[in-house]
């Protein structure tokens, strides 16, 4: 085997261990409470000073520090080894790697930004002071995302914004610090240099919200262009219509450079369209840029600014895109240009950009993709598949489907399913397949066969109505069009697979891949194991699923929460109903990548992970959760994403072995449910949160009832906290929720106002508390604050925020807190006059009995291992 081709498998072999690494790591940043303590000796979390960053300084001029780094960064284990490692690794060697420094950066923010996980601050220390030889990386790969930034690091990124660099991303991860941010920019508004005055006076009214500043940024520029070439368009068009090779090329470059393609009209086209028959395939090559980048990729930007990708609704949304009658055909004809850069300018910059591709220009694409396996332009194709209006998607999965089911040979059919794999991130329907071509894409891929409902499925028209008899069928199962898919009841018909994805790691440990060969089998299933939930919805609209239980039992990993899920809804607007999804070493339910999901009267159990989660790699998932039971989901209830939206409303969550849900930075709308027994908090709620809790009764949760973390401020209203056993609610840091009309009930404290232990700005609490009519009754304390380290002090209930009052619930003994008729808490509309009833429509499940602790607790350390169906 030669060099390349070794050091090519081992690349994809770490591929393949790495999505092990995220399956067994999944859960640890989830439950990890605040990241790690601050060090004051970080540059960027001084606060007696100003320390600019300083690579130089910081990174040590060591080429056995590059050496180790390159070493590490090939390591098929990189993402396995210890914290300490891995920075210390990168500090020592980043300036001397062979590898492109922005791909390191790359990979030490996906690991420490963009997965979710713990923002360790020596990785935020190592972007910080890469700034000065990597800015765009620097900030796009971690710094605009730190989640709480210090005043260095602000005036670190008042400095970018200052010289006009990464506004766009600095904006979206700056959250409700935008203030902070302007204290560094506001004092230039003053600067003497009139270019730095009006730069900061227009990023103070950017960040104010009165304009959008890249849309400024690009209008000064074309006013700039306007002025400095206005008098040459005519000559340049005429060069481009008559002129040699050597003096078209030299135009169509010296346009690019400098940023004239935004003041072409439509009376280049013809101009173009005689240089695109120049011989010379680098004008061919500058026509096809020229073409795509001035008629296609400018409008859809303009357009994507104006509508922000949001509808009025706030979903996200494609924007519209108005192209010139003679722009497709030109690019069409170029994308089938002899020469190989032309076709792929023409296709990756252009037809791939176009939001409603028709079928020609589907097919080109796939063709060119085909062709193009190894080159960039596939990835452009494959993204420009992705990004489309619903129609074209459609056009475009079909034609996939039409293609493999036409191909000839084993070769042509592999490739067609690696491609539609990687446009629909999802197995392809064997509908429309002779039972020849499906048998032998089959044995191309190693792929499972499609069961008897998977067929029913690919043949029903869109709109249909699958039912199902009562019993239980063992295969896997994707929805990718409109269709109800019914059970006889969630308690007659089953859809199980056992999932061995634990015997697959333990495989893989055993023996690492000896060959590509072996390594293609292993990730294939790896796939099959891992990759594919036991009911995927996918890339359609007005999917109903009810009357089914869904189940995938397997083996756990001690400590460890595997990122499997039973089902999955993506890119989809769906509805589950009726449905029990019941025991896994994984998660429950995951709605993500822009889904739109209803919840309605289901169960869902005995999960290792999360009952159910909202938010993938994309955001924007939206789901709706109501008269539904999530309970012993050994991790949390329900967890939601950032900038997902939520409603959960009269739902049974309980049993959990740290939260019964959890949300960061998200606001979703929780109501009228019952939130009790989770061995941690029944409600978790960090970061920048504006979330609406009204109306829930939330009892015996082991640590308490509401934790309120750094900069919290939802709306906690009319909800009874009784019996959590270290407080009612927990308001730590920052955190200001309004907490009005609420009854706390026989805990260690109602309420109880700390600091975190942690450096982060929002770590410390002003004292004070926004308390309003609320009611506390039998508490060892109602308001305590945070003193020194492990002690409390009691703080005096003042008339505003509250009175000292029996709220007179009509059998709290017997667990039922509803409020008397006379009840004072009644009368005044204070707390939960009728919760929700502990008594539950879904009977305890035996894969509930056979893992959760014996007894009423829901310590993490009492569960027990789960048995597989096939395991005596």
């Amino acid at each position: 085997m030669r060099l390349h081709e070794l050091r090519q498998w081992r690349l994809r072999f770490s591929v393949s261990v790495t999505l092990i690494s995220l399956c067994l790591c999944g859960s640890t940043s989830a439950t990890s409470g605040p990241g790690p303590a601050a060090d004051p000796g970080l540059a960027w979390q001084r606060t007696d000073r100003y320390v600019p960053p300083d690579p130089n300084g910081f990174f040590p001029d060591d080429p056995e520090g590059g050496k180790k780094l390159d070493t590490l960064l090939e390591a098929v284990d990189k993402d396995r080894r210890s914290e300490e490692e891995i920075l210390s690794t990168v500090r020592q060697g980043f300036r001397r790697t062979t590898q492109r420094r922005g791909v390191v950066l790359a990979w030490v923010g996906g690991r420490y930004f963009r997965a979710g996980g713990t923002q360790d601050p020596r990785a935020v220390e190592i972007l910080y002071h890469a700034v000065p030889l990597q800015r765009p990386e620097a900030v796009h790969f971690g710094l605009a995302f730190v989640r709480v930034k210090t005043p260095n690091l602000l005036r670190t990124l008042a400095d970018i914004c200052l010289q006009g660099d990464s506004v766009g991303e600095i904006t979206r991860g700056i959250g409700s610090q935008r203030e902070e941010l302007l204290t560094y920019i506001r004092p230039h508004v003053q600067d003497p240099d009139p270019a730095r005055r009006e730069i900061a006076e227009v990023l103070v009214k950017h960040f104010q919200g009165e304009l959008d500043f890249e849309q400024w940024q690009r209008s000064r520029r074309l006013e700039q262009v306007k002025a400095k070439f206005t008098g040459q368009m005519p000559q340049f068009r005429e060069t481009l219509r008559t002129g040699g090779s050597a003096a078209r090329y030299e135009v169509l470059t010296m346009m690019w450079r400098q940023e004239i393609a935004p003041i072409l009209d439509d009376s280049f086209l013809p101009a173009l369209q005689a240089a695109a028959g120049d011989p010379d395939p680098k004008v061919r090559r500058e026509v096809a840029r020229t073409v795509a980048g001035r008629w296609v990729l400018l409008p859809l930007r303009e357009e994507q600014s104006r509508a922000e990708r949001h509808g009025a609704d706030g979903r996200r949304v494609l924007p519209t895109q108005e192209l010139h009658p003679d722009v497709i055909p030109f690019l069409f004809k170029l994308a089938s240009d002899s020469d190989h850069n032309v076709r792929a300018q023409a296709a990756g910059s252009g037809l791939a950009l176009v939001l409603d591709k028709d079928a020609p220009i589907i097919r080109r694409l796939i063709e060119l993709a085909l062709a193009d396996w190894q080159s960039g332009v596939r990835s452009k194709i494959i993204s420009g598949l992705r990004t489309s209006t619903d129609a074209a998607w459609q056009r475009t999965e079909q034609i996939l489907r039409a293609a493999w089911a036409a191909a000839r040979t084993e070769s042509e059919k592999t490739e067609l399913l690696r491609l539609y794999k990687d446009v629909f991130e999802c197995e392809p329907p064997a509908g429309g397949q002779d039972a020849s071509s499906r048998s032998s894409s089959e044995a191309a891929t190693g792929a499972e066969s499609p069961g008897p409902i998977q067929q029913k499925i690919n043949a029903a028209a869109p709109g249909a109505t699958i039912r199902l008899e009562p019993g239980v069928y063992r295969e896997r199962l994707t929805i990718d069009k409109p269709l109800t898919l019914e059970g006889a009841g969630w308690d007659k018909t089953t859809i199980l697979v056992e999932n061995r994805v634990v015997e697959l790691v333990d495989e893989l440990k055993r023996k690492a891949p000896s060959s590509p060969e072996e390594l293609a089998r292993l990730r294939q299933r790896l796939t099959e194991d891992v990759g594919r939930p036991v009911l995927t919805i996918a890339g359609a609209r007005g999917v109903t699923v009810r009357g089914l239980k869904f189940s995938g039992p397997g083996r756990r990993i001690e400590g460890q929460s595997l990122e499997v899920t039973i089902v999955r809804l993506g890119r989809c607007e769906a509805r589950l109903s009726d449905c029990a999804v019941v025991a896994g070493p994984g998660g429950g339910i995951l709605i993500a990548d822009q889904a739109n999901a209803a919840i309605e009267r289901c169960l869902v159990a005995a999960v290792w992970g999360t009952g159910v989660t909202v938010g993938g790699r994309q955001d924007a998932s939206e789901v709706r959760i109501t008269d539904s039971d999530i309970r012993n989901c050994h991790y949390a209830g329900i967890v939601v994403g950032r900038s997902c939206q939520a409603t959960i409303e009269r739902c049974r969550v309980s049993g959990a072995a740290w939260h019964g849900i959890r949300y960061d930075d998200a606001s979703p709308q929780i109501l009228g449910n019952l939130i009790f027994g989770n061995a941690r908090s029944g409600i978790y709620a960090s970061g920048q949160t504006a979330a609406t809790v009204k109306g829930n009764l939330f009892y015996a949760n082991e640590m308490g009832g509401m934790w309120c973390w750094f900069q919290n401020q939802d709306l906690v209203e009319g909800n009874t906290f009784a019996s959590n056993r270290q407080c009612g609610l927990a308001i730590l840091g920052a955190s200001k929720p309004s907490v009005r009309r609420n009854i706390f009930y026989a805990a260690s404290a109602g309420v109880t106002r700390a600091d975190i232990n942690d450096e982060s700005p929002f770590a410390k609490s002003d004292g004070s508390l926004a308390l309003e009519h609320n009611l506390f009754w039998a508490n060892e304390h109602d308001l305590q604050k945070g003193g020194a380290p492990g002690t409390f002090e009691p703080i005096v209930l003042d008339a505003n925020a509250g009175i000292v009052a029996d709220p007179q619930f009509v059998a709290p003994a017997a667990k039922d807190f509803s409020l008397k008729p006379d009840s004072p808490a009644r009368q005044k509309g204070i707390g939960v006059p009728d919760p929700l009833s502990f008594a539950s429509p879904w009977p305890l499940q035996p894969e509930e009995l056979a893992i959760i602790p014996k007894g009423d607790t829901r310590d993490y350390r009492q569960w027990r291992d789960p048995v597989s169906p096939t395991r005596k």
